[in-house]
Order: structure tokens, then sequence, then C-alpha cells
């Protein structure tokens, strides 16, 4: 299988550098990184959204895409789809609301709690999240080196 090509997105707010801009996505081209970028047209300015808001698309869509990679990477070819879209939108609900318990896991995904321990068991197996806390009360959240590979794609 071919190495996947790392993507950087260079993003800036300052429009009167747009030379620098141009150089530094070259230059970070020829080191062979997919670079993502509105001002060299491999970021899409969204129509009726901002740049900013275009680009928060495009921050999201990596870190989506981070993910379902990482999960995709993790797993057997045996899980099924619907499971590994699940345990993806579960990593993501971890990293937008930082924790969570299991019970609230359970109610947010509508699944019984023997499918929720499976996932989380999975999901823990794989270094993607810890628990922490007791039994009863205790919380779900994302491990730090899962959090420090999300922070490399951003």
């Amino acid at each position: 299988m071919a190495e996947k090509k790392l993507k950087i997105m260079v993003s800036s707010t300052v429009y009167h550098f747009k030379t620098e801009i141009e150089q530094l996505c070259a230059t970070l081209s020829g080191y062979k990184y997919q670079v993502l970028n509105s001002h060299i047209g491999t970021i899409y300015s969204i129509p009726g959204k901002s740049p900013e808001e275009s680009c928060l698309v495009a921050v999201n869509d990596a870190v989506k895409g981070f993910v379902s990679d990482a999960v995709n990477d993790a797993l057997s070819d045996a899980t099924n789809d619907a499971v590994i879209h699940r345990l993806i939108n579960e990593l993501l609900r971890l990293l937008i609301d930082g924790s969570k318990s299991l019970k609230e896991l359970m109610d947010d995904f509508r699944v019984a709690r023997a499918t929720m321990q499976r996932d989380m068991a999975l999901l823990k197996a794989h270094q993607f999240v810890v628990f922490e806390g007791s039994p009863k009360s205790g919380v779900y959240r994302l491990t730090e080196e899962f959090k420090i590979k999300i922070q490399l794609v951003l």
C-alpha cells in the first residue's frame, strides 16, 4: 500500500503576504506534503460562508479524516462498517465534549450498555480512550497520545 502524504493546512488572515504564502506552500509541497490552502486552490471557499468559516469546515474535515483513518487502520477488516462509523462518532463526541460517562454515551448513541461497553473496550485496547474514576461514576476521555496526534493534524 502506498504511503499517504501528510496533510498540512496553511492558513493566514494576513492578505498582504501572498508571495510568502505561495513560497511556503511550494516549499512544503517540495517536501512531499499535501498542502491545504485557499490561496493556492486546495481549499475552496464555500458559497455563502466567510473565508474563516470555510477554513473551519476544512479543519473539521481534516480532524474527521484523521480520526476515521486511525480507527480504520486499527480495526480488522472484519469489523462492520456501521460499527466503525459509530466508533468514529464516539471519538469525535469525546473530542468535542472532553469526557462522557458510559450512560451519557449510551444515551447519545442510543445503544445498549453491552454495545457501548464493547465499543469502549475496543477503543481502549487501541489506546484511543481511557477510563477515569470509579466504575459507577467514572468517565471516558481521549488519551493524551491520541489528542496529540489530533493536534498534529491541526
